[in-house]
């Protein structure tokens, strides 16, 4: 009889103690389930995904406030506007809440090329050496590539110089000068008045414009006049900082006493490979003095540069 109260214990015993390890077991399995995420943002149209780890049981999710983000029966999340919502993932009797803030969309709003040409002003400005033809883009962004063709007239309408030019890289609200050097027998008969451009645009794949890094650019000016033989010599040394690829485009103004514009010096699309150096050249307007010897044909120069990030294929 004592045997058999015994054994009858020790089975007791052993069904309490994996009853204990089956119950410790589901507490362990319902500790270690959470929520992926506890708090995100996303931008407006964007997606994101929230999951709850630690079960297979079914999932149902609800959002604070639907018209900022909406969250689909797989916990996928959605930035409807700029705000602030709650996602609640809910497993049983359990709940589980992440914090949701929705951005505004980087993305750039996708313009025809035709219209952001049409929002391009022109000015034409004769100098010493020929033309310049000023864009500016009135447009709220970037241009990636702008290309100008060009018809210059006279006073009653005869065609001088006709041409196409342009480059690579402006700004919204910025403007640039393209350069057109001219005989001075067709300068001066031009009328700038009854010039005629058409501008025409292209823009990067899936609105990756390029962006502005001149502060990567650093650059030094070193200048070597010769009175004999007349050559002003302007040493430009540009190094490119970042770890990018870049496109510098390089403008030397000059001007006169009276601030007028007497020559303009430009190199456009010299490419720098990231921590890479490169020198560029320019030569200055000379004068002859009369005397076996040059002067300066300038009272003061600018220099101006422009660059952007560079994409590799």
């Amino acid at each position: 009889m004592k045997t058999c109260k015994k054994n009858i214990a020790i089975v007791l015993s052993l069904v309490l103690a994996a009853a204990s390890i089956a119950m410790s077991s589901t507490e362990s399995k319902a500790a270690k389930m959470k929520l992926n995420k506890s708090s995100v943002t996303v931008a407006v149209g964007k997606k994101l995904s929230l999951k709850v780890k630690g079960t297979t049981k079914k999932v149902s999710w609800t959002t604070s406030k639907k018209a900022i983000a909406s969250v689909s029966k797989k916990g996928v999340v959605t930035g409807k506007k700029v705000g602030k919502a709650t996602i609640t993932a809910k497993v049983g009797a359990k709940k589980f809440r992440c914090k949701v803030t929705v951005k505004k969309s980087s993305k750039v709003k996708t313009v025809s090329t035709t219209k952001l040409a049409s929002k391009c002003s022109f000015t034409v400005k004769k100098y010493k050496k020929g033309v310049l033809l000023r864009v500016k883009n009135n447009n709220s962004q970037t241009i990636d590539e702008l290309r100008a063709v060009y018809t210059l007239k006279t006073s009653s309408g005869k065609v001088i110089e006709t041409g196409r030019d342009g480059f690579d890289f402006l700004e919204a609200g910025k403007t640039r000068d393209i350069v057109i050097n001219l005989e001075q027998e067709q300068l001066s008969v031009i009328d700038t008045s009854k010039t005629v451009v058409k501008c025409y645009v292209n823009q990067e794949a899936e609105g990756k414009h390029y962006k502005n890094i001149n502060k990567y650019i650093s650059q030094s000016m070193s200048e070597t006049f010769n009175e004999a033989t007349g050559v002003d010599s302007f040493n430009c040394k540009v190094t490119n900082t970042s770890s990018k690829y870049v496109e510098v485009s390089m403008y030397l103004y000059f001007y006169d006493e009276s601030g007028n514009i007497v020559d303009v010096c430009y190199f456009n699309g010299m490419s720098l490979n990231p921590k890479e150096k490169n020198n560029q050249l320019f030569d200055g307007p000379c004068i002859d003095n009369g005397n076996n010897g040059y002067i300066k044909g300038y009272k003061s120069y600018k220099f101006v540069m422009y660059a952007h990030d560079k994409r590799i294929q």
